[in-house]
């Protein structure tokens, strides 16, 4: 440790004593000079205010009395009378010596002149011999007063005169404009008062702007842009070399030193008419006094205070000696006892129970304590000197060098968070507290920590969090009301249960409410606040078997079912309350029971015998057709096969259909003979599509047997085999048709599966409302409407027409593209169409249809046939002057010329027996040529194979209703 000097000791106490008593003097002659200073300029503002006040006052006085004298010369009886006449002699004569007297009454008054209205000059008391000239009109003043007609008072420097000017107008009796009076008073008057009256020597300095008319005398002396316009002595001379000196302007204020003597400078400004600045006055105020007073005290202040200071410094000196020993001794005391604390404090820091640690300014270790070391499994020798960031990980690194950075600044910084790697490369969380130690500089010089390790800590409370997080949105999530309780006062509710009640929170439902049981309906068979004489809760927990339903009125009616369960989680008794919302479960199988007998009735209202059957064959469901056919209930059908019912070929023959229909993934049609329970044989048209899921995976087979019996007996009987064919070709289009009708049907049906699917879902779970409810059952019956119109047009399209109708041929396409679109569609067809005609005709609407559906159908055939990746179909509508003309046109390539000549021949056809019978397009020219009257015709372009179908606007004669 550093020996203490004492002799440096009592030199520091002397040279601080000495610095102390001149900081003293120069703050109190800085005192002393300020207050005068304040003094002085106090001085100044209140006579710079006492010079305006004289100054106006001055200037009113001299005012007033030339105003006066301006009326008395206009009231004279002769004045106005001189200069409606102008008469300028006599008018000179009569105010002639009346001006004499005003000049020796004042020397100043230097204009008296008269203005006539024409802008000319009338009479100049101060020139006589000078009149009849305009020149007054260029001036501001004169050309205001003849304008306005109105007295204007102000300064103005004219031709050969500066004054401070009246300018009064003149009226005759009958108030008309004759001209104005001018009085005019040099402002050196004002110079001279102040010297008479207030003892100020003063200057009259004229801008150089407003001097530019003047042709008199002017001095040579110039003040930034302002002329000196004053006569002057020896004594102003002396003024002036000063003001030269010191290149006097008129922006600043000034203190001048003239001979020994100090002088303020006072601006007071003169105004013309305007307000605008056109002179300045400068009067000198002596305030040497006051700077004499000033220097005088500060040499008494500083006299005194050497005084005082010569001796302290001899009391200093020897006092210092007798005190030196004293503290020599009190010095070796205090080395022993400090080195005995630094025993202690080592001693102490060692086996301190908290992590610290000492780092130097720039971060290194300087030294560590055992807990530190045990804390972080390293020795003393592996970490002194070292950088500590080196044994952070990457994140806190950054998060302690920008506190570390901080720390010069701050002092402080506490509850820093750090992950330190130990020896073992283990992550330890540790709380970090570090504190600056500065230099006399107030540079850090050391910085010095505590630690504590909180790892466990942390790891605790974040699964603490965790756990109370998680329960928490557990218990909010729930749907239903659920609280905990005692029976009698409620603890901890849910959203939904405030949502019900209304409230923001459980303090405000508390404020109102003990318990939820407040809302519980007492009703026969529903749980209530008192039942058998105990607590409703003491209630359910004595009736664990059967299921406690309670009834709520909050806005509307509900029934939940509640359960209930003690919670052992303090000394305190609570219950765990759980509701479960049924309102709607039985509401719901009522509506669900409803929409299935409703859909039921659909079904069965179809005339075609209608059947699903599963993957493995077996029946699911049928109509009430179907079940007339088999003479068994719907129940007695479900779950059998064909076998079952049919006789063996038949059935065989059935197996096998439905078979392809898996191995195709196509839809089927057949006629085929079945025989009722009562032996009546009837001739069906069998169609069978595949049954879809969401998916595309084929999951059981749709089917509808549609009774042709009495048309085959009509077709037997008549023994035409045009009409054989027809009905064939139409045969033929219906297993297509089944199986759009089939794949139109699986949404619908899907839609009405997944509805009826949810309402159970959502009834197991709780969550069903009113709402959801209505949006299933009225999916439900929208998808059976739309099942029903699928029938419609599939039974419209088999009605022949007994008569010709009024048709639009445009109508119709959309009709033919409504049954066959969604084909098109699922084989990625694109129709394009082009409708140039929207006329009305008289035609069988149902046989066009027929053609427009044969010649779409037969044009996507072509496309798949040919595996056309950007299908299309071309469908132009127009009109000429006799027919209406559609026409049908592929992009498949087109026909092979050498078949384009058989390709309306029956049973010509170009695809495999499985897809064509060759009977579409030959009935397709049947209908249009002997029912339509037109013709249809091919031809191959560019692209494919166009057909064209030609339909004359008016019937032909020959065309008859029998030739149908």
């Amino acid at each position: 440790m550093k020996q203490l000097n004492l002799t440096s000791l009592r030199a520091q106490y002397i040279r601080y004593t000495i610095m102390a008593l001149f900081i003293v003097t120069l703050m109190l002659s800085l005192f002393i000079y300020l207050f005068f200073e304040d003094r002085i300029n106090t001085i100044i503002s209140q006579e710079n205010e006492k010079l305006h006040t004289s100054m106006l006052n001055i200037q009113n006085v001299f005012l007033k009395r030339h105003d006066y004298l301006s009326r008395r010369i206009l009231t004279m009886h002769h004045t106005q009378n001189y200069i409606v006449t102008k008469q300028r002699d006599k008018l000179y004569d009569s105010l002639k010596e009346r001006w004499e007297l005003f000049q020796e009454e004042n020397y100043y008054f230097s204009v008296l002149h008269f203005h006539l209205a024409d802008g000319s000059s009338f009479l100049r008391l101060n020139k006589p011999d000078k009149y009849g000239d305009k020149m007054p009109m260029s001036r501001e003043m004169i050309e205001e007063v003849h304008k306005n007609h109105k007295k204007i008072i102000g300064y103005e420097s004219a031709c050969n005169s500066i004054a401070q000017r009246i300018i009064t107008p003149i009226f005759d009796q009958n108030s008309t404009y004759l001209g104005a009076l001018e009085l005019g008073l040099n402002p050196n008057y004002l110079v001279e008062r102040f010297k008479k009256f207030l003892g100020y020597d003063a200057l009259l300095f004229v801008s150089n702007e407003s001097l530019e008319s003047y042709r008199g005398p002017r001095s040579e002396y110039i003040f930034d842009e302002y002329t000196l316009m004053s006569d002057i002595d020896s004594k102003m001379q002396k003024y002036l070399e000063r003001l030269v000196e010191k290149r006097y302007d008129f922006s600043n204020n000034y203190v001048l030193d003239i001979d020994g003597k100090m002088f303020y400078l006072h601006k007071l400004p003169l105004k013309d008419y305007k307000g605008e600045v056109k002179a300045e006055i400068v009067a000198f105020q002596d305030l040497s006094a006051f700077y004499t007073q000033r220097n005088n005290m500060l040499m008494i202040v500083v006299s005194t205070i050497i005084l005082i200071l010569g001796f302290i410094l001899i009391y200093t000196y020897f006092s210092t000696k007798k005190v030196q020993k004293y503290l020599e001794k009190l010095y070796e005391s205090y080395l022993n006892k400090l080195k005995e604390s630094k025993e202690k404090f080592e001693h102490l820091f060692m086996s301190a129970p908290q992590a610290y640690q000492s780092l130097d300014k720039d971060g290194h270790i300087l030294m560590v304590n055992r807990r530190w070391m045990r804390e972080f499994a390293y020795e003393e020798k592996e970490v002194i000197g070292r950088d500590f960031k080196d044994f952070l990980t990457p994140k806190s690194q950054e998060v302690f060098g920008k506190c570390f950075r901080e720390l010069q600044s701050k002092g402080l910084i506490e509850d820093i968070e750090l992950e330190v790697l130990r020896e073992n490369a283990k992550i330890v969380i540790i709380n970090l507290d570090i504190e600056a130690t500065y230099s006399k500089d107030n540079k850090l010089l050391q910085a010095q920590c505590l630690f504590e390790n909180i790892t466990e800590k942390k790891r605790q409370h974040e699964l603490l969090r965790f756990n109370e997080e998680y329960l928490k949105l557990v218990f909010d999530s729930m749907p239903d009301p659920v609280f905990t309780t005692n029976g009698a006062v409620i603890d901890r509710v849910n959203l939904e249960l405030l949502k019900i009640t209304k409230y923001e929170s459980i303090e405000a439902f508390k404020k109102e409410h003990d318990c939820f049981c407040d809302y519980f309906v007492n009703e026969e068979g529903y749980v209530h606040t008192q039942m058998d004489g105990i607590n409703w809760l003491e209630y359910i927990y004595a009736n664990p078997s059967i299921q406690h339903r309670v009834k709520i009125n909050i806005d509307e009616e509900k029934i939940y079912t509640l359960k209930a369960q003690k919670l052992k989680l303090d000394e305190n008794e609570r219950s765990l309350v759980v509701f479960d919302d049924i309102t709607q479960i039985e509401e719901a199988g009522v509506e669900l029971q409803r929409s299935h007998e409703f859909t039921k009735k659909i079904i069965n209202s179809i005339d075609n015998l209608i059947f699903v059957k599963d993957k493995e064959f077996n029946y699911l469901a049928c109509n009430l057709a179907f079940e007339k056919l088999l003479g068994r209930t719907q129940e007695q059908i479900i779950g059998h096969k064909d076998n079952d019912f049919f006789d063996k070929e038949i059935a065989q023959r059935f197996h096998d259909n439905d078979k392809d229909i898996f191995s195709k993934k196509e839809a089927t049609s057949h006629f085929e003979w079945v025989k009722y329970p009562n032996e009546e044989k009837a001739y069906m048209l069998v169609v069978k599509s595949p049954l879809r899921a969401e998916n595309g995976e084929i999951m059981g087979v749709v089917g509808s047997l549609t009774d042709f019996t009495k048309e085959k007996k009509l077709e037997d009987e008549l023994h035409k085999q045009e009409e054989i064919m027809l009905s064939q070709s139409r045969h033929a289009a219906m297993g297509e048709m089944i199986g759009m009708i089939a794949h139109q049907w699986r949404q619908p049906i899907s839609t009405i599966a997944m509805g009826a699917n949810n309402i159970i879902v959502d009834t197991a779970l709780g969550t069903i409302n009113d709402a959801s409810l209505e949006k299933f059952a009225t999916e439900i019956l929208e998808q059976t409407q739309h099942l029903s119109k699928t029938i419609d047009d599939f039974r419209d399209f088999f009605k022949p027409n007994k008569k010709r109708e009024d048709t639009q041929f445009s109508l119709v396409l959309e009709e033919a593209l409504s049954i066959i679109g969604s084909s098109l569609v699922n084989h990625n067809v694109e129709v394009i169409k082009e409708i140039k005609s929207q006329l009305i005709i008289s035609t069988y609407s149902r046989e066009l249809l027929q053609v427009y559906i044969n010649l779409i159908k037969n044009a996507k055939e072509a496309l798949l046939e040919n595996e056309i990746k950007d299908a299309k179909i071309f469908i132009t509508i127009r009109e000429d002057e006799q027919d209406i003309i559609t026409e049908i046109c592929d992009n498949a390539g087109g026909v092979e010329p050498e078949l384009l000549e058989k390709i309306f021949e029956p049973y010509f056809t170009t695809k495999d027996e499985r897809n064509g019978t060759g009977l579409g397009l030959y009935m397709s020219q049947t209908i249009v040529e002997k029912h339509l009257g037109g013709t249809l015709s091919v031809k191959n372009t560019k692209e494919g194979a166009c057909f064209s179908v030609r339909v004359p606007k008016i019937a032909k004669e020959e065309l008859k209703e029998e030739s149908r």
